[in-house]
């Protein structure tokens, strides 16, 4: 279940970057970068909420285990986390923000 949550937001993401932030707008593509992700995330999101509703079939006995109702709350304090550190960094110590996302082959081509 956990990775098909970031899977889900990842999906999402790839929207959020290309047409909301508007970075790279030369490689944007409506069906690569908007209406694709769109479907996946939005399939993503119902087979999560498919896996939820069918979870003892679909983990037999370990369904009711505390670890397994806890993975999508660890999910969220982690994904959480990060966004409090993204913020902290930015505002505290925007030269390590900056660092953050970069590549090694700082010269490539596709930047």
């Amino acid at each position: 279940t956990a990775i098909l949550i970031v899977q889900a937001l990842a999906a999402f993401a790839v929207i959020a970057y290309f047409h909301v932030g508007k970075h790279h707008p030369e490689t944007a593509n409506w069906f690569r970068t908007f209406l694709a992700p769109l479907l996946g995330g939005i399939g993503m999101l119902y087979v999560i909420y498919l896996l939820g509703e069918n979870a003892s079939f679909a983990a037999g006995t370990a369904a009711t285990d505390w670890v397994f109702t806890l993975i999508p709350y660890v999910v969220g304090v982690v994904g959480i986390g990060g966004i409090l550190l993204a913020v902290l960094l930015k505002y505290k110590a925007p030269e390590r923000y900056s660092e953050l996302g970069r590549t090694v082959l700082e010269e490539a081509h596709e930047r």
